[in-house]
């Protein structure tokens, strides 16, 4: 088969599955969607008995079936993959081999597409992608990389600009991102207003950003912290998965768990007082944490095809979710932190914020929350991930 060449992140070689040796496995929280071809290969497979017990049991098929999503391989009572074994390897790769696996796990950080162009991108809600990130200290490449086709033999699926300028603005973007002159906040806030310049059409929804990044409100750091926790909410409502990080979190600020009720003034200033307390420590602890948060949002861009999302039609909306992206993970690795000094915590928690932000509706979920956060809190999103 004639291979195909890809745009990866440089690292893209380097990455393999740690298997059963895995935190947190892709293998638990998920339910898995595999195809019709999948699904009836699935069930003509050849296997034992104990195996066809369980994948008879394990799929099934999905309300108002397609061909690409046809049937699900659920999860357990314990959100775990009833074909995961207990040593954390796969039963059906076991048995079968890594082929007979449905192509979500077989791929799985990797993102093949052909958006624009053909590209190979890696999900940081695998522990061992930012485990990768996390270990570098130069900026992150994107090199060339032929490999066998995965979804690069099909037309690229978006028109709507040429192959040339959707190069040049996500190189402009990343080059942006790895200034290391300037801290991550202000990368973050001179990258959002260079593309809001250069947007020539400005969505309806989207004008309570406009002049966002000139604002010149007086600093507020109670406001920046309570406008980050409204932020961080649409996480905790997003994924199941995600309750241990932010019940944690919230102990550490002692902060009550979310119950649609609103802390007292009082407890929330305690709650402040804390997170600027353990900012500190998180600083100090990891001193370079500008590179480590520098590379696992240029990983995300990528990832995303920031910024020219398929779920995003204007750069308002797309400057507004990566510096609410910026700012919830802030505030989850400063105050998850909090009670721990290794650097595999904060693995965990950063692969658990993109386990909601790589692969749910967060993106638009966090745009429609900033309106209203901001008018709530009186603080503009530049000024709270300066504050952050």
């Amino acid at each position: 088969m004639e291979k195909i060449e890809y745009l990866v992140p440089d690292y893209f070689t380097e990455f393999s599955c740690k298997c059963g040796e895995c935190r947190n496995s892709c293998c638990q929280g998920w339910g898995i969607t595999v195809s019709m071809k999948e699904y009836f290969r699935l069930l003509g497979a050849e296997c034992t008995k104990d195996m066809r017990r369980k994948l008879d049991s394990s799929l099934h098929i999905v309300d108002h079936p397609s061909e690409a999503r046809y049937a699900r391989l659920g999860p357990g009572w314990d959100f775990s993959c009833p074909l995961q074994a207990k040593d954390g390897l796969c039963s059906l790769q076991s048995h079968l081999g890594e082929s007979a696996l449905p192509s979500v796990c077989r791929l799985y950080p990797r993102a093949f597409r052909n958006t624009y162009m053909p590209e190979g991108a890696m999900s940081g809600s695998c522990e061992r992608v930012i485990e990768l990130l996390f270990a570098r200290k130069e900026p992150l490449k994107f090199v060339p990389l032929r490999l066998s086709p995965e979804s690069a033999e099909m037309p690229p699926t978006r028109q709507d600009v040429t192959r040339e300028v959707y190069k040049l603005v996500r190189l402009f973007s990343v080059q942006l991102l790895q200034d290391r002159a300037l801290s991550v906040p202000e990368r973050i806030n001179a990258l959002s207003r260079a593309l809001i310049d250069m947007d020539e059409h400005k969505a309806r929804d989207s004008e309570a950003y406009l002049g966002a990044w000139d604002s010149a409100s007086p600093a507020d750091k109670d406001a920046a912290f309570n406008f980050a926790l409204g932020v961080s909410g649409i996480l905790m409502d997003s994924s199941e998965g995600f309750a241990p990080f932010f019940e944690s979190s919230c102990k550490n600020l002692s902060l009550p768990i979310p119950n649609g009720s609103k802390p007292d003034e009082s407890t929330l200033k305690s709650a402040c007082e804390r997170f600027y307390s353990a900012k500190a420590h998180f600083e100090a602890l990891f001193p370079d944490w500008n590179t480590l948060f520098e590379n696992i949002l240029v990983n995300h861009i990528f990832f995303t095809d920031f910024p020219y999302s398929d779920i995003r039609d204007n750069f308002i909306d797309e400057s507004a979710a990566l510096t609410a992206t910026y700012l919830v993970l802030r505030l989850f690795a400063v105050s998850y932190m909090a009670d721990k000094d290794q650097l595999q915590d904060l693995t965990d928690v950063m692969s658990a914020c993109f386990r909601v932000m790589e692969h749910t509706a967060y993106d638009y979920n966090a745009c429609r929350a900033i309106i209203h956060l901001e008018k709530e809190h009186g603080i503009r999103l530049p000024e709270a991930i300066n504050l952050l």
